[in-house]
């Protein structure tokens, strides 16, 4: 579209370019920064956080579908005990903190089907560390209860909880079932290879560009609400039969 790209992060603080005509603003912001945005008065899109109550156009994912995806492979596999390994995420500038909505669809759907079990839910920081230390708690914690299966709602806490495993000589797939979320490069760079649900990150920014171009170019108010689809991705380290 020929445009310059200037980048700005919201943990530094900055000073808008008079250069800048539109903003795309990526990741998840609290109302006091939403505010300061709206101040520049400038078309805004948001990509990863949903702000259509606040009138805002913004591209988020589907969570519910890529979580419903995870609990029916499960289930198709025979492993209908579930853990799931989540986390609480703090804007950055400290005023709010975020309930992780995979969670949320994860308990309602389980709820839905029968097999929901809150002794099964580990809350720790989206982190390969937290990952690590509640994996190691829900082995200490179950012993031979220890699910056959666990959603990881990241591919860091993933990869902690990999390591743990792998550290208490628990087989995957054999023993545990593992999914993580996102997809990115690492899932393939470690043994065995994580099945993961895939998210179109590029096509997100696609998108929110799309929209931002027509907003500067034809002025257009009102807010929409753009949901990508995801793709259950599977590897090593779930049983796929």
């Amino acid at each position: 579209m020929d445009y310059d790209i200037l980048r700005y992060f919201n943990d530094h603080p900055f000073t808008l370019s008079e250069e800048v005509i539109g903003i795309l603003c990526i990741g998840k912001f609290s109302r006091s920064q939403i505010s300061a945005f709206e101040e520049y008065q400038k078309p805004l899109v948001f990509i990863d956080s949903d702000t259509l109550s606040l009138g805002h156009t913004c591209i988020i994912t589907d969570f519910y579908t890529a979580v419903k995806q995870v609990v029916d492979h499960f289930v198709s596999q025979g492993l209908d005990r579930i853990g799931i390994l989540t986390g609480l995420e703090e804007i950055t500038d400290q005023e709010e903190i975020i309930q992780d909505k995979r969670l949320e669809h994860f308990k309602n759907y389980s709820l839905s089907k029968g097999i929901y079990n809150d002794k099964l839910v580990f809350q720790g920081s989206f982190t390969a560390q937290s990952g690590y230390d509640l994996m190691k708690e829900a082995i200490h914690k179950l012993e031979d209860q220890l699910p056959p299966a666990f959603f990881a709602a990241s591919d860091s806490l993933a990869i902690g909880a990999l390591r743990a495993l792998q550290e208490a000589g628990i087989s995957l797939p054999d023993r545990v079932s593992l999914i993580s979320f996102n997809d990115t490069s690492l899932t393939k760079q470690v043994y065995p290879p994580l099945s993961s649900i895939t998210v179109y990150t590029e096509e997100m920014g696609r998108a929110g560009m799309d929209i931002l171009n027509k907003e500067v170019l034809h002025g257009r108010k009102i807010p929409s609400l753009t949901m990508l689809g995801t793709r259950l991705t599977l590897r090593e380290s779930t049983r796929n039969e």
